[in-house]
């Protein structure tokens, strides 16, 4: 994983589990996070969220988990759909993958 560009980079072939949950603040009338690969859309990969907390100041829990065939050197990252979402990040935030095999 690189943390100065967000992408998990497959160090050989193989099946591989993707993790990710964060919480986020307001409400959203539409909000998404998207599992790309090299680059590209991921069937599977979109995780849509419509929150709605009775105040302002909730905070709602986003998660996803997909496992994957990559090829050695394929890199995956999650990307926001959304500039107008508030996450939290720092210890309530969590991207990994890892190989199963």
């Amino acid at each position: 994983y690189n943390t100065s560009n967000g992408k998990f980079t497959a160090p050989i072939a193989g099946s591989y589990l993707f993790n990710f949950y964060t919480i986020m603040l307001y409400n959203y009338s539409s909000a998404a996070v998207n599992l790309y690969r090299n680059g590209s859309r991921q069937y599977g990969g979109d995780i849509h969220f419509t929150p709605y907390s009775t105040g302002n100041n909730q905070w709602d829990n986003v998660s996803y988990s997909q496992v994957m065939y990559l090829d050695a050197n394929d890199y995956v990252e999650m990307r926001n759909s959304s500039t107008t979402v508030t996450y939290h990040g720092n210890h309530w935030q969590l991207f990994s993958g890892v190989l199963l095999g």
